[in-house]
C-alpha cells in the first residue's frame, strides 16, 4: 500500500475513534425501570400472554414477578427468574384452564426493560399478536379513542397501590368540549379493563381525546381498540411533562 494512502486510512480510523467510543459509552448506559407494571394480562381458556424480559446490565439479574387478578388477589406468589448479561428471559403464561384477566408486577435492583405479547381466543379464534409496553404509573394519562362503525376504544388500568384511589374518566370531542364524564373507585391491587361504551351507555358515537385522572394515587394504563371482528390493538398514551 503506497505511503500516502495508508497515512489517509489510518487518519480515517483514528477519526471514527471518538465515535465508537461514544457508542461504547451509550451502549453501557442503563435503560429501562427497576419496576414495570402491565395493567392488563389475559391467561387460560386459549388465551396467553408471553413477555419478554431483557437485563442490559454487565451482571446477571434476578427478576421477581408477581400476578393480581382483577379484584386484586395476588395469584401463585412472588416468583423469580434470573437473566444472564445482556441477555433475554421467556416467561410463558399457560393457555390452559380458566381464563384469568389482570395485572403483572416486575421488580428488580437494577433497570431492565419488557414487553408483552397477547394473544386473545375470541369465539374460539385466537386473534392477531397484540404487543404491550410497560404503562408507567401516573396520575394522568390521555389517548385518542372513538365509538362507532363496529370499533370501539377502552382501557385497563391497575392500581398497585393497597390504598383505593378514585378515577374521573373525560371525553373531549374534535372541538376540545368535554362530552361525557364519568367517575369511579379502583380498590387497592385492582384492576379494570372497561370499552368506553360500557362506561358511557348512552354514547351513540365519538372521536377525540379521553383524559384519564386518577388521585390521591396514580395508576397504570393501557389503551385499546377493538373492531368488529374482536381483534385488539394497542394505542399509544401521552403524560404531562415534566415540571
Amino acid at each position: 500500500m503506497p505511503v500516502r494512502i495508508l497515512q489517509v486510512f489510518l487518519a480515517s480510523m483514528l477519526a471514527l475513534v471518538p465515535a465508537i467510543s461514544a457508542c461504547a459509552d451509550l451502549q453501557a448506559q442503563p435503560f429501562g425501570e427497576d419496576e414495570l407494571h402491565f395493567p392488563q394480562v389475559v391467561f387460560g381458556g386459549g388465551s396467553q400472554t408471553i413477555f419478554a424480559v431483557h437485563n442490559p446490565n454487565p451482571g446477571l439479574l434476578t427478576i421477581f414477578h408477581r400476578f393480581f387478578d382483577s379484584d386484586g388477589n395476588p395469584v401463585g406468589g412472588f416468583q423469580n427468574f434470573t437473566v444472564p448479561p445482556l441477555g433475554t428471559h421467556r416467561l410463558e403464561l399457560s393457555p390452559d384452564g380458566p381464563q384469568t384477566v389482570g395485572r403483572m408486577e416486575f421488580t428488580s435492583d437494577l433497570p431492565f426493560t419488557a414487553t408483552a405479547f397477547i394473544l386473545l381466543e375470541v369465539g374460539g379464534e385466537l386473534r392477531p399478536l397484540v404487543g404491550a409496553q410497560p404503562a408507567p404509573l401516573a396520575i394522568q394519562t390521555r389517548f385518542f379513542g372513538f365509538f362507532g362503525q363496529g370499533t370501539r376504544s377502552g382501557m385497563a388500568l391497575a392500581n398497585p397501590d393497597a390504598d383505593s384511589t378514585n378515577v374521573l374518566v373525560r371525553l373531549f370531542n374534535s372541538a376540545g368540549l368535554v362530552i361525557r364524564s364519568q367517575g369511579f373507585l379502583l380498590e387497592g391491587f385492582h384492576q379494570r379493563p372497561v370499552f368506553l361504551d360500557e362506561l358511557f351507555p348512552n354514547l351513540n358515537s365519538f372521536e377525540g381525546v379521553v383524559d384519564v385522572l386518577a388521585m390521591p394515587l396514580p395508576v397504570s394504563l393501557i389503551s385499546l381498540t377493538q373492531d368488529a371482528q374482536g381483534n385488539i390493538a394497542t394505542v399509544a398514551t401521552v403524560f404531562p411533562n415534566d415540571p
